[in-house]
């Protein structure tokens, strides 16, 4: 063996033994997300429909397809769409990258907070996008953050970033010009798919073992406690809301394609997934609601913001006076600033989509299938 590849491979093994040392110290808590600081790679969603255009169907899945998650290549995983009792229509794309975004910044918190730091400038999940993020220590006496807050403040930020995300696709950002997206923004799978994934990477968080293999455990339960159904109860689901919440006489990317849009922010209370009435694998379950902290952390003042450049973006959106920008930038502090723009993004739906969008059964038909 030669010099060097015996000098890796030693390497190899000290980082290996620190790990498990780590592991075997350390207690419940522990959190062991991939090791190096690169960003996890984007996966691509789904539209909550049975097909994309015609002839092109729609991957459906059932929880026994998933495979093992993988934050680097994907190259182990099954991702497509499911349908829960309990949460509605899930994308396992978007609810993978939420799970692995959490583990990214928790990462990346729990090493500035115990090197005393007080600052955090990141990428964010869109290209174009950085996170700004800044803390006050308590005047007590505790010296850092549990992993339990530092894992709750990352999953604060990330549910953030990937609702700024889902801003920006519907003013028209395109990540392969010159097709638009906007068909896919605030769809009804889109924000409970993120919750999801948080709740998902949380758990994931407090197992002593690799990020991938936590992750899949997880994944695994959390789809069992919400009641995943099985493929054609999945395609039975969205039959149940044609010409309701998607529109069969169109097709990606016309924005009509996508009827409905989920505008929930969490500000206002809780979150829950639109449900699908009188699927006989569901059975009337109750939705599952979730509560987001809104970056509360108890003894602590935190302050965020996210930043984009404006790119083609600037004529889309008539910006909230407030919420944060010049020349060459959009800048909103979160929440505040996400609560005003929300609120014009939802104008903009209803006007264009119709004045029910953002709700799954128009009021004159309360009672019907979809709710």
């Amino acid at each position: 063996m030669r010099a060097g590849t015996r000098r890796s491979a030693n390497r190899a093994r000290w980082r290996r033994l620190v790990v498990l040392t780590v592991a075997l110290t350390a207690g419940p808590g522990l959190a062991l997300p991939p090791e190096r600081d690169d960003m996890p790679s984007r996966r691509f969603g789904q539209l909550p429909t049975p097909y994309v255009m015609p002839l092109l169907r729609n991957r459906i899945i059932e929880r026994a397809d998933l495979g093992r998650h993988d934050w680097r290549s994907h190259a182990d995983e099954n991702d497509g769409l499911v349908y829960t009792c309990a949460a509605g229509f899930l994308d396992i794309d978007h609810l993978r990258d939420a799970a692995d975004w959490t583990g990214h910044l928790y990462r990346l918190l729990r090493r500035e907070i115990d090197r005393g730091a007080t600052t955090l400038d990141a990428a964010g999940s869109d290209g174009s996008t950085r996170l700004s993020l800044r803390w006050r220590r308590p005047v007590a006496t505790e010296a850092g953050l549990d992993n339990e807050r530092v894992a709750s403040m990352a999953s604060q930020l990330v549910w953030w970033m990937l609702t700024w995300h889902e801003v920006l696709t519907w003013l028209g950002q395109e990540t392969l010009p010159p097709v638009s997206e906007r068909a896919s923004a605030f769809s009804y799978e889109d924000g409970v798919s993120h919750l999801v994934g948080l709740q998902v990477a949380q758990r994931a968080l407090r197992r002593p073992e690799p990020w991938d293999v936590a992750v899949t455990r997880e994944l695994d339960t959390t789809l069992t406690e919400l009641g995943a159904v099985d493929r054609d109860s999945t395609f039975a689901a969205l039959e149940r809301v044609r010409d309701r919440w998607w529109n069969s006489h169109r097709a990606w990317p016309s924005n009509g394609f996508v009827m409905r849009r989920h505008l929930d922010s969490g500000l206002d209370g809780p979150i829950s997934g639109w449900q699908v009435d009188g699927l006989p694998a569901c059975d009337g379950a109750p939705a599952r609601p979730w509560t987001l902290d809104v970056l509360t952390t108890p003894g602590w003042q935190v302050q965020a913001w996210l930043t984009s450049d404006w790119g083609p973006l600037r004529e889309r959106l008539a910006w909230p006076a407030g919420a944060g920008a010049d020349a060459q930038q959009m800048r909103i502090e979160l929440p505040a600033g996400m609560r005003a723009v929300l609120d014009t993004i939802s104008a903009q739906v209803l006007r264009e989509l119709g004045p029910n969008a953002d709700r799954p059964t128009d009021p004159a038909a309360a009672g019907s299938a979809p709710r």
